[in-house]
């Protein structure tokens, strides 16, 4: 049904009818590869990789910029950082040959700190967290996070 008398003529002038555009399917094609490039531009880095020679070659890096729901794979190495801050879901795991990734805390603070829900640590060697006679310090610190797990590690 047309809604305006001047709709008709245009109609058919054109050739098309309200709604035809979906209908053809060079039109239907374009919509859809406009849809999805928007889609591919828009969605988050869901996978990092750490390693002493990648272009992120630190965890605080890798965890600065990773977004909810990323994973990050730490390669071989020792990494010399503490107080590791986790305040998204992610999943930080060790890719090992038999020599897991060491997260050394250097005797200062923790190795990892959590502050998220969601968060997985697997794979690691954290070792040298810091002592201190007030305050508590963890290789893997959680607080006040739900769901998080925890696995393969050596503290």
């Amino acid at each position: 049904r047309l809604e305006r008398p001047g709709d008709q003529l245009k109609a058919e002038a054109t050739g098309l009818r309200k709604g035809d555009w979906l209908e053809r399917p060079c039109a239907l094609f374009i919509l859809i590869f406009l849809v999805a490039v928007a889609f591919a531009q828009a969605s988050p880095l869901l996978s990092l990789q750490v390693c002493p020679t990648c272009e992120i070659h630190s965890l605080r890096q890798a965890l600065e910029i990773a977004v909810p729901g990323t994973t990050i794979s730490v390669g071989p190495g020792t990494y010399e950082e503490n107080n590791l801050l986790i305040n998204k879901p992610l999943h930080i795991i060790g890719m090992t040959n038999q020599v897991l990734p060491v997260v050394d805390a250097k005797g200062k603070g923790n190795g990892f700190v959590i502050q998220a829900d969601h968060v997985e640590i697997a794979g690691l060697r954290i070792k040298n967290s810091g002592f201190s006679d007030t305050e508590e310090m963890a290789g893997i610190k959680v607080i006040k996070s739900s769901d998080c797990l925890i696995r393969n590690n050596l503290l």
